[in-house]
């Protein structure tokens, strides 16, 4: 008995954005790396418990407040990653600050060969035939990745998740 009014566009990214979640819960599954791995030995046994909650599923939400060691537990995981499945993961964040802070908590770690990056410039972005600008990759193009880690995600809107979203190919993790 209410009438609700909705941006089209925003309306359409949230239902997608539903959409794929459900879809990608109920039918995939992902070999996030086992938490008895040594790369994750640094963790508090709460960053521990936060993470295997997180990884239960192919999409995963690792939250926390300012402080409480989400970037510090991402390097470990981006590094248990690494050492499990090879070079297939992308690391990206919204903007190019958050992704420096990645690259240099990575290299404080040792990390080498994954290189954080907004997710503008992961998603690649190529002019349209309209004179606009699209994303590179989207269901048609997805990323060539078996994981996909996006830093400080709450600073993400809507639309880019969405783009974020169908840039994901099947079977990819999301953290």
């Amino acid at each position: 008995g209410r009438a609700w009014v909705a941006d089209e566009r925003k309306a359409a990214a949230e239902e997608y954005c539903c959409r794929h979640l459900v879809d990608a819960m109920a039918g995939e599954s992902v070999e996030w790396p086992a938490l008895d791995r040594p790369e994750f030995a640094e963790l508090t046994a709460h960053q521990r418990a936060e993470l295997s909650a997180a990884l239960r599923g192919p999409i995963a939400i690792l939250g926390g407040r300012p402080g409480t060691g989400k970037s510090f537990t991402l390097v470990r995981l981006v590094r248990a990653i690494l050492s499990q499945h090879g070079q297939c993961v992308a690391v990206m964040a919204p903007t190019g600050k958050a992704a420096q802070r990645v690259k240099e908590l990575m290299v404080e770690a040792g990390l080498q060969g994954v290189k954080p990056t907004t997710i503008h410039s992961g998603l690649g972005v190529a002019a349209c035939d309209e004179g606009g600008w699209k994303f590179q990759h989207d269901e048609a193009n997805p990323l060539k990745c078996r994981f996909l880690i996006i830093e400080e995600s709450s600073m993400v809107d809507l639309p880019i998740n969405r783009s974020l979203l169908a840039a994901r190919a099947r079977g990819c993790g999301l953290l």
